[in-house]
């Protein structure tokens, strides 16, 4: 069981302002912010005791407290330290003050809102402007298996969050349903209709994705569109979860099943596995920490359709999950970028008496008391990546000479095996007392994330002047 930490000391200012996955933040009493229509934004609130948002006509405002877990990191090294780890965000309601806070802007058109906050000493200004941006070229999606939500009657809830985060796909799971629902739970294919319904009805489904569907079989997945409510995407079959190299032909007789029935099949695997037993896949879902340019000439090589996954994030380093989702998954140009996952234990949540027991293991959302969604600083990072990643294509599309020059210089600081310096969540393993979230906790991105999407925009200035 966790606990909400009791109240430090007073912070009594002066208060400022940064955004959430800064590394380097100036500590100002102004932040600048462009988001596109649709979005939210979420920024941190620094040393005071309290925030009052006066957000102007049609912006709505909701105050969270960032939640942090104190602990001593890299135990036993020259790098041993205390941190306080950014992690959730509850309602005030939930959690004692910590003298750090998330204050959540969504507007609802484009424009130019000066928001002020009002804080203990002083107030602090975040100048937010809403711009219109083309929809992402790549499919981003967390993985959503409805067994492992807190709630399980919050389903559309949680599909409409996951929508509000930047998300527009899922993978359905063909899992049974409350019986509030009035669904038929015997039949494989009604449930993952309904899964997948419900998604569309929640704006989470962008039609040029395929949607991977597990824990259904072909002849189920076969039947499933007559159940269907709305125009579905392509559907994909599931194949042997995350194969070892040795598992060739327990895919190649997956495969064939899918294909029998009509469908293409893939499934998340590392590169190493998917050359010794991914002939007969159609989707390689690569692990990140196993992309390079040599495996993403390999997919093209072997005409395998390149997607990507992590599984090794949870909800902390909102820099980091940015940097994943959005100038790494740029650069290496997947059809649809997946990670685990939107909820990973469904008893990780606060209760409905108000006792927590959040668990920080994957999960980008809990559930509040009454469960609905819980947001953690992971899950606020992967918007700020997906909208990073909608601006770099901008960038691309408008195919100006400055535009490209930056864009080259960009990929250049960016490893397609993903973690800065090489240093991955297993790097140092071996050390006696080695806590396997410090790394992923702590590590920050190779690339000033703010700088760049201020770069980007002034670019995109200049490409419309």
């Amino acid at each position: 069981m966790c606990l909400a930490l009791p109240a430090l000391a007073a912070a009594n200012g002066p208060a400022w302002v940064a955004e959430l996955s800064d590394t380097t933040p100036s500590r100002a009493d102004a932040l600048e912010v462009t988001i596109p229509v649709g979005s939210h934004v979420a920024v941190g609130v620094y040393n005071t005791d309290a925030v009052t948002p006066q957000p102007p006509a049609g912006v709505a405002a909701t105050v969270r407290v960032l939640w942090l877990e104190h602990r001593t990191v890299f135990r036993g090294t020259p790098n041993e330290r205390e941190a306080a780890i950014p992690y959730y965000l509850p309602l005030p309601r939930d959690c004692a003050p910590t003298g750090s806070w998330v204050v959540e802007l969504q507007p609802e058109t484009a424009g130019h809102y000066a928001v002020p906050i009002a804080c203990n000493t002083n107030t602090v200004t975040v100048d937010l402007t809403v711009i219109d941006l083309p929809p992402s070229e790549i499919g981003y999606g967390l993985y959503t298996d409805s067994a492992r939500y807190p709630d399980p009657l919050r389903e559309p809830e949680y599909d409409a969050d996951m929508a509000a985060h930047g998300c527009n796909t899922l993978t359905p799971y063909a899992r049974e349903l409350p019986a509030e629902f009035g669904v038929d739970n015997t039949s494989s294919a009604v449930l993952l209709a309904w899964h997948i319904d419900t998604a569309i009805d929640a704006g989470l489904v962008d039609l040029r994705f395929p949607l991977l569907c597990l824990s259904i079989g072909p002849d189920q997945l076969g039947l499933a569109r007559q159940y269907a409510r709305h125009e579905w995407p392509e559907l994909v079959g599931y194949n042997n979860d995350e194969p070892a190299p040795s598992a060739r032909q327990a895919v190649e007789e997956c495969s064939a099943q899918w294909h029998a029935a009509g469908f293409r099949t893939g499934t998340a695997i590392t590169l190493e596995s998917a050359l010794a037993a991914g002939g007969s896949l159609d989707i390689w879902v690569l692990l990140m920490e196993t992309v390079s340019r040599e495996a993403i000439a390999v997919c093209v090589d072997q005409g395998k359709e390149q997607w990507l996954y992590n599984c090794v994030l949870r909800g902390s380093n909102a820099a980091l999950e940015r940097y994943y989702a959005g100038v790494y998954t740029w650069a290496v140009k997947p059809r649809v970028c997946l990670s685990w996952a939107y909820t990973h234990d469904p008893e990780s949540r606060i209760q409905p008496g108000g006792t927590w027991n959040l668990t920080r293991y994957y999960g980008k959302a809990v559930a509040e008391r009454d469960g609905m969604p819980l947001p953690t600083v992971a899950l606020e990072g992967m918007q700020e990546g997906i909208i990073d990643s909608r601006l770099l294509q901008e960038l691309e599309r408008r195919n100006t000479p400055e535009g490209n020059a930056y864009l080259a210089r960009l990929r250049e600081q960016v490893p397609l095996d993903f973690w800065p310096d090489g240093k991955g969540r297993g790097y140092d393993s071996e050390r006696e007392g080695y806590y396997v979230w410090d790394i992923p906790d702590t590590a920050v991105p190779p690339v000033d994330l703010p700088a760049m999407r201020r770069d980007v925009l002034r670019l995109l200035r200049g490409a419309t002047n």
